[in-house]
């Protein structure tokens, strides 16, 4: 079994290991065997250090054991825990639940990643009705740096899958706030040439969560 550590920083950029030590927050991440196994957010608040676990659970592991390791109200610590995986072509789905300190459910949804760990579906489910509280998809830029610094559009879908703005995360094409889909299609340039609407169907609606084939 291949255990490997990799570090990044808060926008989820990769450093070493020597680097972190002079970052007030950053991220490790613990591989097994090439797979993301567990991501750490090690960082300071005004209740002083503190660490959030993602862990991806396989069939074989007890959650209780996990969240009895991850979450600690006196060391400050609370996890989010990844199971139900699924996979398709270069992209994995997941069903995830955020834990309190006390090990108490605050949040669930799911979540699709790429072969790189990148987030392309971020889900919020109400906890009691599972309501679609709020719906993501992203788009990035074709070579891989980091996440963060690779998003260049975010789709945000209203509950029925439809959807309801587009954000310009970097001000590339020189939207400051938001646009609908009326918005964006007038503007031919961004519509047509920077973006072409036609060629990412993936992006038309929240569903299907998994691209078709290996483009977006």
């Amino acid at each position: 079994m291949a255990i490997v550590t990799k570090y990044l920083s808060e926008t989820l950029d990769p450093i070493t290991e020597d680097e972190r030590l002079t970052y007030e927050g950053y991220y490790e991440d613990i591989y097994i065997d090439g797979f993301l196994k567990k991501r750490t957010h090690l960082g300071n608040s005004r209740k002083g250090r503190y660490r959030i676990t993602h862990y991806f659970l396989n069939d074989s592991e007890d959650i209780n054991t996990i969240l009895n390791e991850f979450c600690d109200p006196i060391l400050n610590k609370r996890c989010i825990i990844y199971n139900n995986m699924q996979t398709n072509g270069h992209y994995t789905l997941w069903d995830w639940t955020e834990y309190s300190l006390e090990k108490v459910i605050k949040f669930k949804g799911k979540t699709v990643f790429d072969s790189n760990n990148r987030r392309f579906v971020d889900i919020d489910y109400d906890i009691n009705t599972n309501v679609i509280k709020e719906a993501y998809k992203y788009f990035y830029e074709n070579v891989y740096e980091g996440e963060l610094s690779d998003r260049l559009l975010e789709f945000s879908y209203f509950e029925n899958g439809e959807l309801e703005y587009i954000s310009d995360i970097k001000n590339r094409f020189d939207y400051v706030k938001p646009v609908d889909l009326t918005q964006f299609l007038a503007d031919t340039h961004f519509s047509q040439v920077d973006f072409p609407w036609d060629q990412h169907t993936y992006y038309h609606n929240l569903y299907p969560l998994f691209p078709e084939g290996d483009t977006v």
